[in-house]
């Protein structure tokens, strides 16, 4: 098989670009590309937490995660050898439960903080809801803070009105640690 001039002369020499262009260690490559600078990220960061949809909502606790972890991984390649270690992560004890409301519209839903630091509750999810309203059948972000060893009454899921027939739901929420 012959190959043309083309190919013979200008592959080598294009091989040889390439080469040239790449980093010669790994030290030398570009940094990852920090998360916690992302455009949107930011965007929706300035945004209250009740103004954004759900899928927003969800693209933001990603890079919010990514973020946080990126940030973790740079103190440590930052910190001197001689450093004391980092602090463990502090697990977050929580617990759940509901009472009839009020007037019996419905139920409130109470968490209560068992972590020896404040919390903030920052999603409560509402959803295989049966004959409960559809406001309330949800992401609710109600960024209640709980002290240490307290409880708060975050969200009122609302029956249907007029209706004799048993309702049903399930929920889960999201915390994290208050700032001091």
């Amino acid at each position: 098989m012959q190959l043309s001039f083309m190919t013979r002369v200008l592959a080598p020499a294009a091989a040889a670009v390439c080469l040239a262009t790449a980093p010669a260690r790994a030290q030398d490559a570009p940094p990852a590309q920090n998360p916690c600078a992302d455009s949107l990220y930011q965007s929706l960061k300035g945004k209250p937490l009740d103004a954004l949809s759900e899928r927003e909502y969800q693209y933001f606790i990603g890079r919010d995660k990514a973020c946080t972890d990126y940030q973790r991984l740079a103190a440590l390649v930052d910190r001197p050898a001689n450093a004391a270690p980092p602090q463990r992560d502090l697990r977050l004890q929580t617990d759940s439960r509901t009472q009839a409301s009020t007037f019996g519209e419905g139920v409130d839903v109470y968490i209560r903080n068992d972590s020896p630091v404040p919390i903030i509750v920052n999603s409560v999810r509402v959803f295989d809801c049966e004959n409960i309203r559809h406001s309330s059948c949800a992401t609710h972000h109600p960024q209640t803070r709980i002290p240490p060893n307290q409880e708060r009454r975050v969200l009122t899921i609302r029956y249907q009105p007029e209706s004799n027939m048993p309702s049903r739901y399930r929920l889960e929420y999201l915390v994290s640690p208050a700032e001091q």
